[in-house]
């Protein structure tokens, strides 16, 4: 939280760069790169005072999924799809419903993302042939939370103005928190 004149309250939870949770298009994600010293933080080197995240907040459309419903295939439309990969007890939250749910969202599924970032390979390591998706994907989610958006209506136009509104804001507080 801000206090006194703009300045970061330190014992905010979300005050450190760990903590932030950017959204992003899929495409954004190419020009994110692992922090020196700490390859499991990124930032954007086009944007030193930009945040840094070892996790990210994507939407798209469910282009494939496992049989098991473990891993999806997201895209969004702007650059190659990402993997989310899901845990056996990972619930899926309809904004419809107030409960979470056992039931996982299918091909065509308009769903929200959060997870932390791992590359591709890193999941085929450990995924059962019939489990993992050819794709083009660059990039794998390992998902903390993921919502089904599909009943939605104006989801994807409104996704397309929260990312811009969302890393613009981002970028302004860490622009202010480096001349303090």
């Amino acid at each position: 939280a801000l206090v006194d004149g703009g300045r970061v309250d330190e014992s905010d939870a979300f005050a450190g760069d760990e903590c932030v949770v950017p959204k992003l298009f899929t495409l954004m994600l190419d020009s994110a790169r692992p922090v020196p010293g700490d390859r499991r933080l990124y930032y954007f080197p086009k944007t030193p005072a930009g945040p840094r995240f070892s996790a990210v907040w994507v939407q798209g459309v469910v282009v494939h999924a496992s049989g098991d419903g473990s891993r999806l295939v997201v895209d969004d439309g702007s650059g190659p799809p990402v993997v989310a990969v899901l845990s056996p007890d990972a619930a899926t939250h309809s904004f419809r419903q107030s409960e979470f749910e056992a039931k996982r969202p299918g091909v065509g599924a308009y769903v929200a993302v959060v997870g932390t970032i791992c590359g591709v390979d890193e999941v085929k390591a450990g995924a059962k042939t019939e489990e993992t998706p050819k794709t083009k994907a660059r990039y794998a989610l390992r998902v903390s939370r993921l919502h089904d958006l599909s009943s939605e209506n104006e989801r994807e136009s409104m996704w397309n103005v929260e990312v811009v509104e969302a890393f613009r804001v981002l970028e302004l507080y860490h622009r202010r928190g480096d001349r303090e």
